[in-house]
């Protein structure tokens, strides 16, 4: 659902229509705001699959939310260094609230990498694919949405951002191997343990 939903994204940044300031006669490259209807419910079923994963319980799930909303916090500083303040109220819900939740993808990404249950190495791969998202995202939002007074750095940006974001893809995707490692690994555990009290 994640990959579908996201795929419908890049449609829309494609941009096959050509149609610019439909939103707004600041924001040349505005289709990119529109995509968020479909970035964001993706990211969030990508979400989901890493809470799953992290299996957090207890205080963790407290230290969690507030490195949420850390991270959030963070992200809307950076956000509102960049937006252009006559963007107009649809441009800046939509690319301001994507900020904030697309920044979360680090956060999982640095969670994953410390959680010991997980296999050492696709853990390591798993993450950076989850932080090269954010990286992307934030390309698109300096350079290509708000960058030069609104008219994009149109078309280097594209390319450079399509080289983080697609390399993200292509590693997150994996997401469902990770998970399987992670159930062997515990099965064997079990089954270990199982063995050893015999």
């Amino acid at each position: 659902m994640s990959v579908l939903f996201c795929l419908a994204g890049d449609l829309v940044n494609f941009n096959l229509t050509q149609s610019y300031f439909q939103h707004g006669t600041v924001v040349k490259h505005d289709y990119l705001a529109d995509s968020v209807w479909f970035f964001m419910p993706g990211y969030l079923f990508l979400y989901l699959a890493c809470w799953r994963l992290l299996n957090y319980s207890g205080v963790q799930v407290v230290y969690f939310m507030l490195a949420v909303l850390l991270t959030a916090l963070l992200a809307l500083c950076s956000y509102l260094s960049m937006h252009l303040p006559d963007s107009g109220w649809y441009i800046t819900l939509l690319t301001g609230s994507y900020a904030v939740f697309i920044a979360q993808t680090t956060l999982l990404g640095f969670c994953l990498l410390t959680r010991s249950s997980l296999p050492k190495v696709p853990r390591f791969y798993l993450a950076f694919g989850l932080i090269l998202a954010t990286v992307a995202d934030a390309l698109i939002g300096q350079f290509w949405i708000f960058g030069n007074e609104g008219q994009g750095y149109y078309p280097q940006i594209r390319a450079i951002n399509w080289v983080f974001y697609i390399t993200s893809q292509a590693i997150v995707i994996h997401l469902p191997l990770v998970a399987l490692a992670q159930a062997h690994s515990s099965s064997r555990t079990c089954a270990a343990d199982a063995g050893f009290a015999k």
